[in-house]
């Protein structure tokens, strides 16, 4: 298998970053993504967003997709170093890339972490899907998918995704970096607007 180079994509990201949003980066994060880094990420944010005297509605909103976002990489994303963890009991981690930054009207926050194409696929289509909805159709999705989808340990169902693109009213951007024939680097963008 390919060693994944985390140094490598996240230069890349941050130049995919830079280049699409033109924004101002206010934290750049590269390694293990666990229950104490999200914590301290979700405190940044919120001292910021506070500076910026940010309404209290995107506020939350902010946070909310921070936390999920990151949590997603903790629970889904695949990691062969021998810090990465997905036993619930003691604690998920793994490695991934952050990037918290805004520009004049948006809030932006990416993240970047390894996946199995298995489950990228399945990812990628429902991001697609969930594209091509309007507001209320994204709502009656995540409605359904509640009513209908078991979940796992860690959730799975696709709801996270759902549930972030409800409460951003904006598309999900993602980027694919193919790492070999099983496992590429997932690059996720979500943006919601300033003074909400």
């Amino acid at each position: 298998m390919k060693r994944l180079k985390f140094a490598d994509y996240l230069e890349f990201v941050k130049q995919a970053h830079y280049a699409h949003n033109q924004q101002d980066i206010i934290l750049m994060y590269e390694g293990i993504i666990n229950q104490s880094i999200i914590k301290s990420f979700a405190y940044c944010a919120e001292c910021r967003l506070m500076a910026e005297e940010e309404s209290r509605k995107t506020s939350r909103v902010v946070n909310h997709v921070l936390l999920e976002s990151l949590q997603n990489i903790a629970k889904h994303g695949y990691d062969f170093s021998p810090l990465a963890s997905d036993n619930i009991k003691e604690g998920l981690q793994k490695s991934g890339i952050f990037i918290f930054g805004l520009d004049e009207e948006h809030w932006y926050i990416t993240t970047g972490n390894m996946v199995h194409n298995i489950g990228l696929a399945k990812a990628a289509n429902l991001i697609d899907r969930v594209n091509s909805l309007n507001e209320w159709e994204i709502k009656d999705l995540h409605k359904e998918m509640l009513i209908n989808s078991s979940l796992s340990e860690t959730g799975g169902a696709g709801l996270g995704l759902i549930d972030m693109a409800k409460r951003t009213k904006k598309s999900l951007q993602y980027n694919v970096q193919p790492i070999d024939d099983d496992y590429s680097f997932f690059i996720l963008t979500l943006t919601t607007e300033k003074g909400l």
